[in-house]
């Protein structure tokens, strides 16, 4: 069994075709994670990949316990504790004074100010739980040092990889310029700093040479951090892993590209909608720049689907709604209906005909594997992780990122051409996806294998 997966894995890291699986490691027994949020608090993004992870590996019988910034919600607390049906422990920590972009700029740069009781709490967990390895989910809205005391205890760490956090001051490696663009790379302090400005909450803006030098300590440290203290570091896709490591490059024994999975189980109704006379595009994701949101307001005004009836638009999701309110006063076939919960997926995608995927930036992409897994085909872009799953012309129709005209020539096509419908929801339909079960199955050799070689 142990031998069959690590050949498996073994595949998807690329090694070498010759080189053996080591022999057997004995599983973990006790993991610690590391991650800014959980749910209920959150239910997107790494918090939803942490909690699926402990869940899954306390089902099986390991003691997991999950380190997370508190928020003050009714479910957070401080130290450890246990909510009702979940199989591991939390373990609640005060979040660092920063949010988001200030903590991609400043909480480097205030190690020397941190408090110490910050450390020392986590390092006496570090003490008692005992972990036999330290899986950073990620590590935002926490100190930056975390993983140091970890290592610093003999406890190997592995750093899971969903954004560019470390290495972008802005938090996500996007342009805002007209029209916005990718980051090239590699991404270089001195040019990130021309790129955003920061304000603090004193009032004072942080830019050019004064932002700069803020970068230029944080990607010391970064790279400080991958090359002494992380035993692996985990990607999603390799097409984000080139991205990333052709601005922080990392020794190719530690990297390794595990394909992220979801739960499985929900309803493949979508073949009945190929057939009906109004099709219905649903967007899951948050309502900022990064997850295509303007280019989904922009497609839907646009004169070629402005005065249709042939559809409808369910848009799911949160955050700044200005532009779902403007879509919605001007289209009367649009309709938001604010977040949603993972419990909610089933029902909503049971009366899904397309899925929306307009995301200028993604690492994996999550949603998407979520259409094609109730057998809803997609309209995407490139962005990665995307097409890594969403094959054009076979269970969906990928077009650029911020494509706006490709966008809507892609939905008039699937309104127009209802044969090309139903061959792209049989596509979708017969799409394997992945489930978090195999994916724990894989991680679960990673976390043997390093702490085998401790």
């Amino acid at each position: 069994m142990w031998r069959r997966r690590y050949v498996r894995f073994n595949r998807r890291r690329r090694l070498p075709v010759n080189e053996s699986p080591p022999e057997h490691h004995a599983p973990v027994s006790r993991v610690l994670m590391l991650v800014h949020s959980l749910p209920p608090a959150e239910h997107s993004g790494t918090p939803l990949i942490a909690h699926q992870y402990a869940q899954e590996l306390g089902r099986r019988g390991i003691d997991v316990c999950v380190v997370y910034a508190t928020r003050g919600s009714d479910n957070d607390q401080l130290g450890m504790h246990r909510l009702e049906g979940e199989a591991f422990s939390r373990f609640g920590v005060r979040e660092t004074p920063w949010r988001w972009t200030a903590w991609c700029t400043q909480d480097v740069a205030g190690i020397s100010q941190r408090d110490p009781a910050d450390l020392q709490v986590f390092d006496e967990l570090l003490r008692q739980f005992t972990p036999e390895v330290v899986h950073v989910i990620d590590n935002v809205h926490l100190p930056s040092e975390l993983p140091t005391l970890a290592r610093a205890r003999g406890v190997p760490v592995i750093r899971s990889i969903w954004n560019t956090e470390e290495l972008c001051g802005n938090g996500e490696p996007l342009i805002a310029s007209t029209p916005t663009r990718l980051c090239p790379t590699p991404m270089r302090p001195a040019e990130c700093a021309t790129h955003y400005s920061l304000v603090l909450s004193d009032g004072e803006v942080l830019a050019d040479d004064k932002l700069r030098a803020l970068l230029e300590v944080k990607r010391q440290f970064t790279t400080l951090l991958f090359e002494r203290f992380y035993d692996r570091v985990i990607f999603p896709t390799e097409s984000f892993r080139d991205f990333y490591t052709r601005t922080l490059p990392i020794h190719a024994e530690r990297l390794v590209v595990l394909e992220p999975g979801i739960d499985a189980g929900l309803p493949r109704a979508a073949v009945r909608q190929a057939s009906s006379g109004i099709v219905n595009f649903v967007f899951l994701g948050t309502y900022i720049p990064r997850k295509g949101i303007g280019m989904l307001r922009d497609a839907f005004l646009h004169p070629a689907l402005e005065n249709r009836d042939d559809y409808t638009v369910s848009v799911y999701g949160d955050d700044d709604k200005s532009s779902i309110e403007d879509l919605e006063q001007r289209n009367p076939r649009v309709r938001s209906f604010g977040a949603y919960t993972p419990a909610e997926l089933p029902e909503i995608l049971a009366d899904a005909s397309v899925g929306l995927s307009p995301s200028w930036f993604e690492t994996f992409h999550r949603v998407s594997r979520e259409y094609l897994a109730a057998g809803v085909p997609v309209i995407g872009t490139t962005a990665f992780g995307i097409p890594e799953v969403v094959r054009d012309k076979v269970n969906g129709l990928l077009v650029e990122p911020g494509d706006v005209t490709g966008f809507v020539v892609a939905i008039v096509r699937v309104l127009e051409d209802r044969q090309l419908l139903s061959r792209l929801t049989e596509g979708a339909s017969t799409t394997r996806i992945k489930s978090v079960e195999e994916e724990v199955d894989d991680l679960s050799v990673i976390y043997a294998e390093v702490v085998a070689a401790v």
